[in-house]
């Protein structure tokens, strides 16, 4: 006989008023125990709120926090990560972990299903998409088929059923910073102090390339790509391209940063995360979802529908059975727990499982060796003998010049180094829940994601300097409460892109909504400008700033609607001029094309 479902109780409803059985009733209903940090849960709850969007009505589904860790019962962690997540299905926060106890699930994350009479149908661990999905299909159709049909066995129309409402809880982009950055790799180095480093911004949906100067601590803006879901990583595979993950697509893509040309690298990981290039110059994936390490060789292939990458025959499993847990032994037999970053190190690949705490090697003798304590249960700050030392929930992990390892602790929000097998804390304070490092020297960039920013933390001096980005799109409302007849001036911020003396060039969209182009010089950065508006419809306004160290360009759009009383910034237009070191990187490609394209005449044409 099946158990009738116990009501789903907790503190708080983030996105959506309280849903109870009475809400269950004639549909189905799936419950989706997940926690915080942990990589399986974000896919699970990605899985079924696609599935939950096809089934309509049909389907009702709760995400039900249940905290695995102490510092999980907390609220706003809680909300951070389903806004982050951007999730649209009901969310409820159980920190005393009451519903729980009622059902009584086998693990994180794990689901519950419940038919329409209210009854638990089944339950389960980690469940795959496939046998998921179709046991919530048939339990729809049953449901469905049930309405349908009177008692007497004549069919009925079936009337629809609401869709319990849940507002997603995102935020909107905020393109004049940082959000949530994930992802830090740095493509040269070239004058010992400058660096060129791609900046996986999360929460924004883009990539940024930053001209980093590690000694001033300020980086400028030299160029942006956007249209990337969530992108987690980045790796440069080139000179002129980088490799993303997007784990919510559970793919990899690959992006030419002269031509903004994206390509997909691979397309059936299940939650890829941390992305390495080897010494061989193939690249490997952590894939978080699979709880393996895959290898990929060809990384600009032929044989996808869109003519790059994709090829499944170039990449392969290299160490996980597939099965989560944390056995060590040869590679393929291994058992994974959710790794999440990686790097080379001089034994092998070193890389970490987040759901075990644990920092693990695969040799290149092609055994996985586990260093350090490592649980399901427990994480923790304890420093000494790397055999006995324990890490929090740590998400990233950077080689130095030493070849010491740096490790960042999300659970503790502090940065651990391992040298001579031996576990230190660096005792730099103010982090929030790193995500991403990159080894500059004596000194490490880390991405500070909790806190939405750049530091350089130096590991001698133990102190943190946030990095000051500049040319970043600023985010505004503009007011402009003249009436339409009345020549009306706002004030325009500008980006600041390298060193003054700037250029600036104001242009109007349509001709007639500024009179004319305008032109300003200022040396000073905080210096705003003013810009009439005559025109009476509506258009944009481009405004263009020129530095002159290095030489680059930055441009943004300003709604400026005549009958409006304000003028909301918006996203910089994809094709929007670029300069300094990606412009070389240009003429350099250009040269080469063109010296292709010419030996390819020159070449004498067979005659038949």
């Amino acid at each position: 006989m099946r158990q009738a479902a116990p009501p789903v109780d907790g503190t708080v409803w983030l996105n959506t008023d309280r849903i109870g059985p009475e809400v269950w009733r004639g549909r189905t209903t799936v419950l989706a125990f997940w926690t915080i940090g942990c990589e399986s849960s974000r896919s699970l709850l990605h899985r079924l709120e696609q599935l939950h969007h096809k089934r309509g009505g049909e389907l009702v589904v709760i995400a039900v926090h249940s905290p695995r860790f102490e510092d999980q019962r907390d609220v706003a962690p809680v909300r951070r990560a389903v806004e982050r997540m951007g999730l649209t299905i009901p969310v409820v926060h159980d920190p005393k972990l009451t519903t729980w106890g009622r059902y009584s699930p086998p693990g994180w994350p794990a689901v519950v299903l419940i038919d329409h009479k209210a009854r638990v149908v089944a339950s389960g661990a980690g469940v795959g998409t496939s046998v998921l999905s179709e046991a919530i299909d048939h339990t729809c159709q049953v449901a469905a088929t049930r309405r349908s049909t009177h008692a007497d066995g004549k069919r009925r129309s079936a009337q629809p059923l609401p869709i319990p409402s849940a507002l997603p809880a995102f935020p909107e982009p905020s393109l004049g910073r940082l959000q949530y950055p994930s992802g830090l790799a740095a493509a040269d180095t070239t004058d010992g102090k400058s660096r060129l480093i791609a900046v996986a911004d999360s929460g924004n949906d883009r990539v940024l390339l930053l001209d980093l100067d590690s000694t001033s601590g300020e980086a400028h803006v030299v160029h942006e790509i956007g249209g990337l879901h969530r992108p987690a990583r980045v790796c440069w595979i080139g000179e002129e391209a980088i490799a993303v993950s997007l784990p919510d697509r559970g793919r990899v893509v690959g992006i030419d940063v002269v031509t903004q040309e994206k390509w997909t690298i691979s397309r059936d990981l299940t939650r890829p995360i941390g992305l390495m290039i080897d010494i061989d110059g193939t690249l490997v994936v952590a894939d978080a979802g699979a709880d393996q390490l895959v290898r990929i060789v060809d990384l600009d292939g032929a044989d996808s529908e869109d003519g790059h990458g994709a090829n499944l025959k170039n990449q392969g499993v290299i160490a996980g059975s597939g099965t989560t847990g944390c056995d060590d032994g040869p590679a393929g037999s291994a058992t994974l727990a959710q790794p999440v970053d990686l790097v080379r190190s001089g034994k092998g690949i070193a890389f970490i499982d987040l759901a075990t705490s644990g920092l693990r090697v695969l040799t290149d003798k092609g055994k996985v060796l586990t260093s350090g304590e490592a649980s399901f249960r427990e994480a923790g700050l304890v420093d000494g003998p790397l055999s006995k030392a324990m890490f929090d929930r740590p998400r990233a992990i950077a080689r130095m010049a030493d070849d010491s390892l740096v490790i960042a602790d999300s659970g503790t929000s502090r940065l651990r180094v391992v040298a001579d097998r031996n576990v230190s804390t660096i005792g730099a304070r103010g982090l929030n829940q790193p995500e991403a490092l990159l080894s500059l020297g004596s000194e490490v960039l880390v991405a500070d994601t909790g806190n939405h920013r750049l530091v350089l933390v130096d590991l001698e001096a133990k102190t943190v300097r946030p990095i000051s980005i500049n040319g970043l799109v600023p985010d505004l409302d503009l007011p402009m409460a003249a009436p339409q007849d009345v020549v009306s001036t706002i004030t325009v911020p500008w980006p600041v892109v390298g060193a003054g003396p700037w250029a600036i060039q104001v242009t109007g969209d349509p001709d007639g909504l500024i009179g004319e182009d305008l032109t300003f010089e200022r040396s000073d950065p905080t210096e705003p400008i003013s810009v009439p508006l005559v025109g009476e419809d509506g258009g944009s306004i481009v405004v263009t700033a020129t530095g002159t160290d290095p030489v680059a360009t930055a441009s943004y759009r300003i709604d400026a609607l005549a009958a409006s009383t304000t003028h909301r910034i918006q996203r910089p237009a994809a094709d929007e001029p670029t300069g300094g070191r990606l412009e070389k990187r240009r003429q350099k490609k250009r040269a080469r094309q063109a010296e292709k394209h010419a030996m390819k005449d020159s070449t004498p044409k067979s005659v038949a």
